[in-house]
């Protein structure tokens, strides 16, 4: 079974569809958390959630208006034959679909870096630190010139290792979902926490790399994995 066969029995509406059934859920299932179990209190949201969800907003309408992005520049470098992983014939399929995931795991950890080192990128990430009382709206809290540049990165990353369709569905809608729920004001119970941050970026782990200390804002880059 290719993995063409496989895309178009688990996403006959679309990779677009499906990320945005699935980001929504997860974004209200947050907020109705964070009325209940919140880890902190007086979160300001009426002086917060309006530039948020605003940004929010403006990002979710630029998405489908760009050019290009990571899955659109992989679907055309598989159908050319262009890049290392379309090289492997159709059988090693999970090999495709597992180095995919890790290359544009590894690929976002760098660009993330690349937005800190930076300082003329520093000037357009730190809009979204200028958030300092994280919650789930802070995830949405984007410039959109950074979203713009990271679809360009990752449209460039995909088409040089020829990265999977399907894998960057499944990558796109984890980190989606890690986005958001790393920013949630959800107060964990305190040994679920300590399991999981071992491996995924909690909330409590993220509030570290928004920090007011600038050495500890210059750390834990990763999104979905604490590796």
């Amino acid at each position: 079974m290719t993995w063409d066969v496989i895309q178009r029995t688990l996403f006959p509406a679309g990779e677009g569809l499906l990320l945005a059934i699935v980001y929504w859920s997860v974004l209200a299932g947050l907020v109705g958390l964070e009325f209940f179990v919140p880890r902190n209190q007086n979160q300001n949201r009426s002086q917060r959630w309006p530039a948020n969800f605003g940004l929010g907003a403006i990002n979710m309408a630029l998405v489908p208006l760009a050019p290009i992005s990571g899955f659109l520049a992989a679907e055309w470098a598989r159908r050319n034959g262009v890049g290392a992983l379309n090289l492997l014939d159709g059988s090693w399929w999970p090999i495709a679909l597992i180095g995919t995931i890790v290359i544009q795991s590894f690929a976002s950890y760098l660009t993330h870096v690349l937005f800190h080192k930076s300082t003329w990128l520093w000037r357009i990430h730190r809009v979204h630190h200028f958030d300092t009382v994280l919650d789930v709206s802070t995830g949405l809290r984007h410039h959109p010139v950074e979203l713009l540049l990271t679809l360009l990165i990752d449209s460039l990353v995909a088409i040089a290792f020829g990265l999977m369709p399907l894998a960057l569905v499944i990558y796109g809608t984890t980190d989606a979902m890690f986005a958001l729920f790393s920013h949630a004001n959800v107060r964990l119970p305190g040994k679920a926490d300590h399991l999981l941050r071992g491996v995924f970026v909690t909330p409590r782990i993220h509030a570290v790399h928004h920090s007011v200390n600038r050495s500890e804002t210059d750390s834990n880059y990763g999104n979905v994995l604490t590796v």
